[in-house]
């Protein structure tokens, strides 16, 4: 059997921390270490690894380190023949370990085996599975992850790449770091410079469509904070000794967000490396309509401008004036919604509420049910479902709305009539 390194990085979280090393502690597979990265600036994880005296647990109190340096600090003190990064606020399933070695050994010990991770929502306690949860082995050849990448599919593919979901062979990531850039995780999102790093060094990956994993989310994410545009994101940056002109040198349209910064990240892996990989396969037509509809979602986090939205408007058109105009045309009903998102919407995630369950039930909680908000207030709350147009979440809804809110929404039959609008 494969000796197993479980990595479990961690800073000032003792709570998550326990959660993720609790699940660690429990699975039954004899073969395994776990190393803890301790970057805090306080002695409670310390004293409370110190309490459990596990001859499994290696506890290695770093400090001081970038969160990516924390994580590479980790692996670096592995021994075991495959390494499984464990971030804080996720917990394994039970036996997924004995699982994982027993499709290691079916598939001839191949250098990377992802899997899915189900998410439990700490705000509303929704509890989302992985899809297609049946467990079976898919190969995928890495060159048309990376095609996939140029078109913008990130969404898709994910699920399918995250080094955080994923048992990598020790030898392979000493041979990522002993090649330019000798970084594991590079960039302003350093688990999405792996991935690609993992990518372009591997022809396959295993894949196991179903779950070992369970994690905290929206909590405490990077990318959440990346995408929205959030300053948390901001002093990230600042932390690793990035600014936001780092994110958007090597990219065609210089807005930072968060697929800017992810293409500039690979970009730069490649120059580095001396190839030219990723940036001859970005779709141009793909890549400004994706930027300019994360821009137009982000601002109604309050954290974009609306001349910013101006100014990448009169990027596209003078890069594409025909695609200025399917844009304009298509998202122009949202960009009208923006004022009132901004007044309603904009002060309660500003207050820290994530959207956007939470920010609707807010405002359930205080009127208690629909009848009683006022006009400006039931205008909010159609636009913000329409936002959430998709019918899956409508049914999701079910959970967070009152049944004289839906009742009355379904009555008059204005969720239809508005959805309608925007197809």
């Amino acid at each position: 059997m494969s000796v197993i390194s479980v990595v479990i990085p961690t800073k000032n979280r003792l709570p998550l921390l326990i959660f993720a090393l609790e699940s660690v502690l429990n699975q039954k597979y004899p073969f395994m270490e776990i190393i803890i990265a301790d970057n805090s600036d306080n002695e409670e994880i310390l004293n409370y690894i110190a309490s459990i005296q596990d001859v499994r647990i290696k506890y290695y109190r770093t400090g001081s380190l970038s969160l990516q340096d924390n994580w590479q600090y980790g692996i670096s003190k592995t021994e075991g023949e495959y390494v499984i990064l464990l971030r804080d606020k996720v917990a394994l399933k039970s036996d997924s370990i004995t699982l994982l070695s027993s499709i290691l050994k079916s598939q001839n010990f191949p250098d990377w085996v992802s899997w899915g991770c189900d998410n439990i929502n700490p705000l509303t306690g929704h509890y989302s599975y992985q899809k297609n949860g049946n467990y079976e082995i898919i190969n995928i050849n890495t060159n048309d992850i990376i095609k996939s990448i140029g078109n913008g599919k990130w969404r898709e593919i994910w699920d399918f790449i995250a080094p955080q979901e994923s048992a990598i062979k020790k030898d392979l990531l000493i041979k990522i770091i002993e090649h330019p850039p000798n970084k594991l995780f590079f960039g302003a999102v350093g688990d999405i410079g792996l991935a690609y790093q993992l990518l372009i060094n591997t022809n396959t990956i295993i894949h196991v469509n179903g779950s070992l994993m369970t994690g905290l989310f929206p909590m405490n994410s990077i990318g959440y904070d990346c995408a929205t545009r959030s300053p948390k994101f901001i002093a990230f940056l600042e932390s690793g000794g990035y600014g936001i002109n780092d994110c958007i040198k090597h990219v065609p349209l210089k807005f930072f967000s968060c697929l800017n910064s992810t293409y500039n990240d690979l970009i730069e892996i490649d120059s580095i490396r001396g190839v030219k990989i990723i940036e001859p396969m970005i779709n141009l037509r793909s890549y400004y309509s994706m930027i300019y509809k994360e821009m137009i979602e982000t601002l109604f986090f309050g954290n974009v401008q609306k001349k910013e939205i101006l100014q990448l408007e009169s990027s596209i058109k003078e890069l594409d004036p025909y695609l200025y105009d399917e844009l304009i045309f298509k998202y122009q009903k949202i960009r009208k919604m923006y004022p009132l998102f901004n007044r309603v919407f904009c002060p309660l995630i500003a207050k820290g509420f994530f959207f956007p369950s939470q920010i609707i039930n807010k405002i359930i909680d205080i009127h208690h049910t629909f009848k009683f908000l006022t006009k400006d207030q039931r205008k909010s709350l159609l636009l913000i479902l329409v936002v959430l147009k998709r019918e899956e979440r409508m049914k999701r809804l079910e959970s967070f709305y009152s049944k004289t809110a839906l009742k009355y929404l379904r009555s008059n039959n204005k969720i239809s009539k508005i959805q309608e609008s925007f197809n």
